[in-house]
C-alpha cells in the first residue's frame, strides 16, 4: 500500500537537495508529529495555518514558507516516521491531486482491505468547520512521552481484575466471562461487534 522507505543516504541526498537548512528539517519533523499526536490527521493546508498561528505565540519558531511544507511531506513521506504522507486522491479518489492536499495521518488510523480509512474518513467528517487546537505547548506533542500521572493511572487500570462472571451483550443475550479472575494488564480483549469487524476487515485484506 504504502512506498518503502527510502535508504539513510538517499534521504540525506535528498534534505541537501531540497534547500532546508539542517534547523529547518528538525523543526518540521517535530512539528509533524506533534500535529498527528494531537490531531491524528490533518492536511498541509492545516498545518501550515496552524504554523501560522504557533508563531505569533512562540517566538523562538523558525521562520518557514508554505513550500518548505510541501518540499518536506514529499521527502518524509518515503522515511520510516510514524505517520503516512497520502496524497489526497489515494483517499478520497474524485478529489484532484493537489501538493497541499496531502494528508499527515497517524499510522493508526489506516487499516488494511478495502475499509482501510474508513477511521479517517470518521475523524475527517468530525474536523469539517471545527479549528485546530494550537497551544503554546504545542511543540511538547513531538515527543513520545508518558507523564507519571499517567503511568500510575495505567498502573491501576492493569491491575484492576475481572470479577463478573457473565455479561450482557446490547441484543440482551447473556454470555459468560471468559477473563473472571485476570488482572486487565493480562488480557486483550474485543467486543462481539469489534471481533466481527476485525474478521470482515481480514477477509478483505487477504
Amino acid at each position: 500500500m504504502y512506498p518503502r522507505p527510502l535508504s539513510e543516504k538517499t534521504l540525506k541526498k535528498r534534505y541537501a537537495e531540497s534547500g532546508l537548512t539542517a534547523t529547518q528539517v528538525d523543526f518540521l519533523h517535530r512539528f509533524f508529529l506533534a500535529g498527528i499526536n494531537l490531531y491524528g490527521a490533518a492536511t498541509i493546508s492545516d498545518l501550515w495555518e496552524v504554523y501560522k498561528e504557533l508563531r505569533t505565540k512562540v517566538n523562538t519558531i523558525p521562520a518557514m514558507h508554505k513550500k518548505d511544507f510541501v518540499i518536506f511531506s514529499g521527502i518524509v513521506q518515503r522515511e520510516d516516521v510514524p505517520y503516512y504522507i497520502l496524497e489526497i486522491n489515494e483517499i478520497y479518489s474524485a478529489e484532484p491531486q493537489k501538493d497541499t492536499n496531502r494528508f499527515v495521518v497517524n499510522r493508526d488510523l489506516v487499516g488494511s482491505g478495502i475499509d482501510k480509512y474508513m477511521n479517517l474518513y470518521g475523524l475527517d467528517k468530525n474536523q469539517i468547520n471545527k479549528p485546530f487546537y494550537v497551544p503554546v505547548d504545542f511543540m511538547e506533542y513531538g515527543q513520545q512521552r508518558v507523564t507519571d500521572d499517567e503511568r500510575r493511572l495505567l498502573a491501576f487500570l492493569g491491575n484492576l481484575k475481572v470479577t463478573a462472571k457473565e455479561y450482557e451483550l446490547p441484543n440482551k443475550q447473556i454470555i459468560p466471562c471468559a477473563h473472571v479472575g485476570e488482572k486487565l494488564k493480562d488480557f486483550d480483549f474485543l467486543s462481539q461487534d469489534e471481533q466481527f469487524e476485525h474478521t470482515r476487515r481480514f477477509a478483505f485484506s487477504i
